[in-house]
């Protein structure tokens, strides 16, 4: 009696050795497969971090096929798709110690289950296509991620999500109702990332063509003699005067008494002639041509006053024509004196 309850336990009343008992019971051990049956061929599940209790689990049931429906057979076979650590765990697990399908599989995640492997929908919705990631790459990733989140989503709203994650230049183009699943979603941004190739290269040929060629420059316009030579004409300077405003002539006396309002007098200094403008409350500024302190508003009112002597004697042979003011020069009227020509001066 003590012998079997030892053996039972693992333990060799003889050589001390430990000997493996199964962690089912017995009948569980004892089911037989259908006749014609074969053993599946499972995937192994090592126990590493990066590998998923709930994906094994799925994958062992569906590798099964109609042997998972017999519970007892499911058990059984379940150390099949077991290898390295994973196996080492089920070889410790106590001796007739699991009486059930789903204590196996509680058992199972509780000892390998990693929280991290499991992401949100927030998560999964946040995922973005990378640079240089074609789009098949792009959704096989998102595929991936979506398999551990277990929260169900209608496909259409997963191709929301994955069509969320492209650039900016592709997702407005794609009108999301009429994509029903990711191999509409993947063909539609072929076909605008192949339309957006045919554009830039059409767009780069259609520049090149339309290039101007460079501009000739004549690098010697002009002969020697013409560049050196010229001829010399005879000109009047004339002063250019904005023919939109009046000019008024004004007496002699008066004009000099409103350029003494503009400039300061001379036997005035800058400080008084400062402060008279500041009791008129007048603007001072610098005159353009002579960069002299002037009144601002009194230059405004001397631009289109000219004076004239009242006195006959002082006026010259021939009045001004106020009309054409400013009057001709001097030598107005007179032939222009055309300058020795070229072959002239350089003689025969």
């Amino acid at each position: 009696m003590v012998e079997t309850i030892l053996a039972q336990n693992g333990l060799n009343t003889g050589c001390r050795r430990p000997n493996f008992v199964s962690a089912f019971n017995e009948y569980v051990l004892q089911t037989e497969l259908p006749w014609g049956w074969k053993v599946p061929k499972y995937t192994k599940f090592a126990g590493d971090t990066n590998e998923s209790t709930v994906e094994h689990i799925a994958r062992y049931l569906a590798e099964s096929g109609n042997l998972a429906n017999n519970e007892n057979l499911r058990m059984k076979y379940f150390p099949n798709s077991l290898t390295k650590n994973a196996f080492t765990w089920f070889t410790t697990l106590p001796p007739n110690s699991i009486h059930s399908w789903a204590q196996l599989e509680r058992t199972f995640h509780e000892q390998f289950y990693m929280g991290q492997t499991k992401i949100s929908l927030k998560e999964l919705a946040s995922v973005k296509r990378k640079n240089q990631e074609s789009i098949d790459d792009y959704l096989n990733r998102f595929r991936l991620l979506k398999s551990r989140c277990f929260t169900q989503v209608p496909e259409h709203e997963l191709v929301e999500m994955a069509a969320g994650g492209l650039d900016y230049s592709i997702r407005k183009k794609l009108d999301t109702q009429y994509l029903r699943d990711m191999s509409q979603l993947a063909d539609r941004v072929r076909q605008i990332e192949r339309l957006k190739a045919e554009k830039a290269r059409n767009s780069k040929f259609r520049k090149k063509k339309e290039a101007k060629p460079p501009m000739k420059v004549d690098s010697d316009p002009l002969p020697p003699a013409d560049a050196t030579y010229v001829e010399v004409y005879d000109c009047n300077m004339v002063e250019v005067i904005d023919a939109a405003a009046p000019v008024k002539a004004v007496p002699e006396e008066e004009y000099e008494k409103r350029v003494r309002e503009v400039y300061p007098n001379a036997e005035e200094e800058l400080v008084d002639f400062l402060n008279r403008c500041k009791l008129k409350n007048a603007e001072v500024m610098l005159c353009p041509r002579c960069r002299a302190v002037c009144d601002k508003e009194a230059t405004a009112g001397l631009q289109n006053v000219v004076p004239y002597a009242e006195n006959k004697r002082k006026w010259p042979k021939a009045r001004p024509n106020k009309k054409a003011w400013p009057y001709k020069g001097a030598n107005w009227g007179k032939p222009i004196t055309k300058g020795r020509s070229i072959q002239q001066r350089l003689g025969p």
